[in-house]
């Protein structure tokens, strides 16, 4: 299922977040894997969150369904990417 990280790719979640795909971050979160667990607060390239890409996805959209999803877990909303923003003020 998941693969471990490359310094320049993004995971499946990520991915995911950044398309409002709710069902499939949920899917990927509750994977029980045993080679590789799933990265909530996994960091792409950019140092950009799952979250911060469903937000994204959110404001330019109006559907929270994916954000909401990445909360319910957990998400930190306080994690910073590489310019220093966070995904909810």
């Amino acid at each position: 299922m998941a693969t471990p990280r490359q310094p320049m790719a993004q995971m499946p979640l990520h991915i995911s977040s950044g398309y409002n795909r709710a069902e499939i971050v949920k899917f990927l979160l509750d994977w029980l894997g045993t080679d590789h667990k799933v990265e909530l607060e996994a960091k792409n390239m950019n140092g950009i969150t799952p979250l911060n890409l469903a937000v994204w996805y959110s404001l330019r959209a109006e559907d929270c369904s994916t954000a909401n999803t990445l909360l319910k877990y957990n998400a930190d909303c306080s994690a910073k990417d590489n310019v220093g923003w966070i995904a909810i003020v």
